[in-house]
């Protein structure tokens, strides 16, 4: 085992509503957090990775735990489960602090050792003996702050998390005030076992990861995490004040300051759909499908939303909501949509639940499919073009990438202009575009979204928790997210610019990854030849006929330096053994 040491400021406002408390974790300035264990490895997850919802396992008990896997697993409450049992522990970067039961029933705060376990198969199979002896022992966190809860139920949380159709029993939070010392990647493919891995830092270049389809999404301005940072509330709970481990809570100790664990990003929400075509030898943009036309002149609603890992698919807020959507009464059903339909959401007949770690259940909410959302790389500054204006620009930049690539036979930087942004990056997830054979919207593609009203406790919380440092959050882009993608919390990137990273692990028409267009040649002007991160984005068919005219050459092939852009039965089909094209291209 390896191990990675990280100063920290141990101070963090915990926002949640365990009996309305704003908890305190107290420590000085050289207490650390311990990273050890199996760091760049893959760990499997208890997670659907249609509906992710990221869970570990863990051991109560000693630090380090026994060698081999688990017993038995429970995910009721933890005081519900036998002694000897493995409880899930859900990977959070929505709650920014993390919490484990207590051993006493009381409400406290310690520094933990956690011993994170493979999760894989769980969900499926937690009595089968080969699934339980694969839950072995994979990272630990040692001097972890965490807040100790009574483990039946607090002010109305009952240890779970997700919504009504995704419901989830909790043993535990890892939440960002230890996720913001890793970065971690996050893989869900349908089809294959979700995992993660932990890194003391996110290795390879800007250049590298966008060579392999990374968009960095940088938090929205001013950049960095965002949350409390003045200690101007000291209220634990009964019986608990400001004196922790021998240290007061006072305006002049400066290493005893609220840490910040809220990653806040730019959105747009509810774009129609629109993709770079290749129809008559030329490119443009259309909205795909069937019988494509020109995009549609709306451009969706700009929003800050916040990444919350363990809430599910999305949720807005209620007075963001309407000015994102337009009056939600008037919104279509869901059943109900028509070819010609150009809504930007529709309505589920059934109420919705919501269950954020740490807070009461929200039942009976407004359910909604919203078509698709864009998330921006943020601004360096503190005004600039809206994020749907950015997105707008950065969809004609492919247009024109698309243009150089088809006349050159190979990626290409085009020169810049403006309106036509070739130099950020981008994410669109939902209906992007329309598939090859839609004639209209597919709102089983739609982003499933609770509505929470702006009255409720934890809408009120994260807002004041934020606002005025930051932008007011319009709501949490959670599972969605990390569907079909490997999205990775870049948060130890540096302390300007952390930020999240997205590749799609089917580019299409569910899921665009556009990272910066990169030249060859670092500095040159005009239209460069350029790297494989000027690919993704492109029509597919275009990128295939490419790599069809080098089918005569020998490897390695220039008409190749596209292949890893191409969706992946597309991929598979040019490395066929008939054509053998594409080769040394490894699947996402």
């Amino acid at each position: 085992m390896t191990s990675a040491l990280r100063p920290r400021t141990a101070l963090v406002l915990f926002g949640s509503g365990l009996g309305a408390v704003l908890a305190v974790a107290g420590g000085c300035s050289d207490s650390t957090v311990v990273g050890e264990g199996q760091f760049s490895r893959a760990i499997e997850l208890a997670s659907d990775p249609a509906a992710p919802l990221p869970r570990l396992a863990w051991l109560p008990g000693s630090c380090p735990g026994p060698v081999g896997g688990c017993e038995s697993f429970c995910d009721g409450p933890p005081d519900s489960c036998p002694a000897s049992a493995c409880l899930p522990f859900l990977i959070d970067s929505g709650t920014p602090l993390s919490i484990l039961p207590s051993s006493d029933g009381t409400l406290s705060f310690g520094q933990d050792c956690v011993e994170l376990r493979a999760a894989g198969g769980l969900l499926d199979a937690p009595e089968d003996p080969d699934i339980l002896s694969g839950t072995t022992a994979s990272f630990r966190l040692y001097n972890a702050p965490m807040v100790h809860a009574p483990g039946t139920e607090v002010d109305g949380w009952d240890w779970s998390a997700g919504d009504e159709l995704t419901p989830v029993g909790v043993g535990g939070v890892i939440g960002g005030n230890i996720l913001r010392d890793f970065s971690v990647e996050l893989r869900h493919l349908v089809g294959e076992p979700p995992t993660l891995a932990f890194f003391s830092e996110y290795p390879g270049t800007e250049t590298v990861l966008g060579d392999q389809g990374r968009a960095y999404v940088r938090l929205q301005y001013p950049g960095r995490l965002l949350g409390r940072l003045l200690n101007d509330r000291c209220e634990l709970g009964p019986g608990l004040d400001c004196r922790l481990s021998d240290f007061n809570l006072n305006q002049d100790n400066q290493d005893l300051l609220f840490e910040s664990t809220r990653a806040l990003v730019d959105a747009c929400v509810a774009p129609p759909p629109c993709t770079v075509s290749w129809i008559n030898d030329a490119c443009q943009q259309t909205t795909g499908g069937l019988n494509p036309t020109g995009c549609s002149d709306d451009m969706g609603e700009s929003a800050t939303l916040v990444v919350a890992t363990g809430a599910p698919g999305v949720v807005l807020f209620e007075d963001s909501a309407g000015r994102l959507l337009g009056p939600l009464d008037q919104l279509p059903s869901c059943a109900a949509i028509l070819p010609e339909s150009d809504v930007p959401a529709c309505f589920e007949s059934d109420a919705g639940q919501l269950v954020l770690p740490g807070w009461p259940a929200l039942d009976g909410l407004r359910r909604l499919r919203i078509r698709s959302l864009g998330l921006l790389e943020g601004l360096d500054q503190p005004s600039g073009d809206s994020p749907c204006t950015r997105l707008r620009d950065r969809r004609k930049g492919l247009e024109r990438q698309c243009d150089l690539f088809h006349d050159e036979g190979r990626p290409y930087r085009p020169a810049a202009v403006p309106e036509a942004s070739v130099g950020a990056s981008v994410v669109v997830i939902g209906e992007v575009a329309l598939g090859d054979e839609q004639t209209g919207p597919d709102t089983s593609a739609w982003l499933p979204t609770l509505i929470v009203p702006e009255t409720a406790a934890p809408v009120i919380a994260l807002r004041r928790e934020v606002v005025p440092e930051g932008a007011q959050p319009d709501g949490l882009v959670g599972g969605a997210l990390l569907s079909n993608t490997e999205t990775v919390l870049d948060f130890t990137e540096s302390v300007e610019s952390p930020g999240v990273r997205v590749r799609c692990l089917d580019p299409g028409p569910r899921c665009l990854a556009a990272p910066t267009c990169e030249s060859e040649s670092p500095g040159a002007e005009g239209n460069t030849p350029g790297r494989t991160s000027c690919c993704f984005g492109l029509p597919s068919e275009l990128i295939a006929r490419v790599a069809l005219e080098g089918e005569d050459k020998q490897a390695p092939r220039v008409e190749d330096a596209c292949c890893s852009a191409l969706p992946r039965a597309a991929l598979i089909d040019l490395q066929s053994p008939g054509l053998d094209l594409c080769t040394g291209v490894d699947l996402p």
